[in-house]
């Protein structure tokens, strides 16, 4: 029996990207693996009874790994877009050292996985890490987003969020490489609704934040009569309803991890 750590950020940290969904559904997956235990734990506590840890988040620009560990190290590192494209992503004289702290302490991970060839070969050149160490892993959607839904759960989540019978939809984030401003505009020039299902889109966020340029020009957009119905972060059977409803997804991203 193998035991391992999956290793969370602290509750009182930041929620680092790609922290929440991934790790949730990997905690499912991997307790289906016979002769394996997993427990899942908090960054500030690591168990010293168990076999390996394992790190299912990476921000180049927080100290999500930990100085010291005694056993054996997994990262899942979903992609470098903001090391690759720099120009987009400030990250300030602490970010550029907490960035150098993490790419000294990736160089002491037994492995880490990522998402796709493309995502393997950035963190190799940017880290100059073995490309016999890093795996990509392909992601694969959740089993709600492939059961048959009914007419009448459609309907009920229709109705829950007020949306039109017909719309596009975008779900996502509002860093630079998901390109919402440009989706914004070809949404007001052909006056289709739009959905966005995105929790950062509807927080505040302060004069500081990496992504405050897009996300003021996509709401400025939206402030001036975009089609735009907006909605927070919602529970998968939801959002998988949402997917089935919408005539078209939008994603036109400029770059992407996977």
């Amino acid at each position: 029996m193998i035991k391992v750590a999956l290793v969370n950020p602290p509750l009182t940290a930041h929620l680092v990207r790609g922290t929440g969904v991934y790790a949730k559904h990997l905690l499912s997956a991997l307790d289906d693996i016979k002769d394996l235990e997993v427990i899942s734990v908090e960054s500030n506590y690591l168990p010293q009874d168990v076999d390996l840890y394992h790190f299912p988040y990476f921000d180049p620009f927080f100290l999500t790994l930990p100085l010291w560990r005694s056993k054996k190290t997994i990262v899942t590192i979903h992609d470098l877009i903001p090391i690759k494209y720099s120009q987009h992503f400030p990250r300030g004289i602490r970010g550029e050292l907490k960035w150098q702290i993490q790419k000294r302490l990736l160089a002491t991970v037994d492995a880490i996985i990522t998402d796709s060839i493309s995502s393997k070969q950035d963190i190799v050149e940017f880290t100059n890490i073995k490309t016999s160490r890093v795996y990509p892993v392909y992601l694969a959607p959740a089993p709600i987003f492939t059961k048959t839904a009914t007419n009448t759960s459609l309907e009920r989540v229709l109705h829950k969020f007020r949306l039109p019978q017909k719309f596009a939809l975008y779900v996502g984030d509002v860093n630079w490489n998901k390109n919402l401003p440009h989706i914004i505009e070809a949404i007001t020039l052909s006056k289709f609704p739009l959905v966005i299902v995105s929790k950062a889109f509807i927080q505040k966020h302060d004069d500081l934040h990496p992504w405050k340029e897009s996300l003021l020009r996509a709401q400025q957009l939206v402030d001036r009569g975009s089609p735009v119905i907006k909605v927070g972060q919602i529970d998968e059977a939801d959002l998988a309803a949402i997917y089935r409803l919408a005539q078209v997804l939008l994603m036109p991203s400029y770059t992407e991890g996977f």
